[in-house]
């Protein structure tokens, strides 16, 4: 899920222009959190992949892969 999960949680962050601080707040994370999505180092819980998929209208599944 790594890899996948990162490139797609940045790729949506920017083309809706969404800060790292705007999806640490949905979160209620920290930035570095984000980043370390981002960059594959960790990876979100289940709650936070809800939350996540919710917040940019698409499905876990899509999220992931």
């Amino acid at each position: 899920m790594k890899v996948n999960f990162s490139e797609n949680l940045k790729m949506l962050r920017l083309q809706n222009n969404v800060t790292q601080q705007d999806i640490a707040e949905l979160c209620k994370t920290t930035t570095a959190t984000v980043s370390r999505w981002e960059n594959g180092v960790n990876e979100p819980d289940i709650y936070n992949l809800i939350l996540l998929a919710d917040y940019f209208e698409i499905t876990i599944d899509e999220l992931v892969k």
